[in-house]
């Protein structure tokens, strides 16, 4: 582990250093100075065993049970969130390098029709995410990817951040009840089903670039006992919660351009009768 560490890269290591940095601080804000200092403890302890042998690090996790023990409860949950938390905040900065040091292939770079592009996407109970903290990681993904691509965060951006954070600390990371069905489908769509993946994917279809998303969560009547036809019609309908407020966006923008145009004024009334009908429709 120790080796693993010092081969990380510079640029990601800084930005891990400066996400819990942040988080350390609003840790300390929301809970006080004595969970602050707990959870360091913790973590320079399990640090100072990193390179230990397994014994040793047993010894150190018997320590710690036995000093968590004592907590009570609502500390116990606030040292569990901020470890949580941590983790998140991790993860997303190895995402965010990970998406800089990739780039992306834009559509505009084809030069001719690919092979198909196919997403197969999956969930487990365990590992659904309130879709609250999802939110949250996607802003602060979107500030970590601008920090790296720009070596830089103006200060309107540094606040966003530290506002974020102390959302994802004030935030339940999971499902405070057993997830359902639903929840899952509901998690699957959060990820996917985002405008700027949304406003991607026409890009592509465009280009002439087969691109598919595939899941079976929400609608696997074979493997799952849960799923019927009611569950799979509820878990459809939360795909369309979310797809009809970036249709109606769309609707809306081109109503609004049509009423500029000065010419053709007959075609351009009739188009937005259409398109008035249409959203009475979506509505509904």
């Amino acid at each position: 582990m120790a080796d693993t560490q010092k081969k990380l890269p510079q640029e990601l290591t800084a930005l891990v250093n400066y996400s819990l940095k942040i988080l350390g601080e609003n840790i300390q804000l929301e809970y006080g100075d004595a969970v602050f200092k707990e959870v360091e403890f913790i973590r320079k302890h399990y640090k100072s065993v990193r390179s230990a042998s397994l014994t040793k690090k047993l010894k150190a996790h018997q320590t710690l049970t036995e000093r968590l023990k004592k907590k009570k409860p609502q500390e116990k949950i606030q040292i569990a969130h901020s470890f949580a938390a941590s983790l998140e905040l991790i993860n997303a900065c190895e995402n965010a390098y990970r998406s800089h040091r990739l780039g992306t292939m834009g559509p505009e770079k084809l030069s001719q029709p690919a092979e198909p592009i196919i997403f197969v996407l999956t969930a487990h109970p365990t590992e659904a995410r309130s879709t609250a903290s999802i939110s949250i990681l996607n802003e602060i993904s979107k500030i970590l990817r601008h920090q790296l691509e720009h070596n830089e965060l103006s200060q309107d951006l540094e606040t966003q951040m530290r506002h974020y954070i102390l959302l994802l600390v004030k935030t339940l990371i999971s499902k405070p009840k057993s997830p359902t069905v639903q929840d899952e489908a509901d998690y699957i769509y959060s990820i996917v089903l985002k405008p700027e993946t949304i406003d991607l994917m026409c890009q592509y279809y465009k280009a002439k670039q087969p691109v598919y998303f595939r899941t079976w969560v929400g609608g696997d009547k074979d493997g799952h006992p849960g799923v019927n036809e009611k569950v799979m019609l509820k878990s459809l309908s939360l795909a369309r919660k979310k797809l009809l407020p970036i249709i109606k966006a769309h609707i809306e923008r081109c109503h609004k351009s049509l009423g500029l145009v000065s010419s053709e004024k007959k075609k351009a009334a009739s188009l937005q009768k259409k398109i008035l009908s249409l959203s009475a429709h979506l509505a509904t």
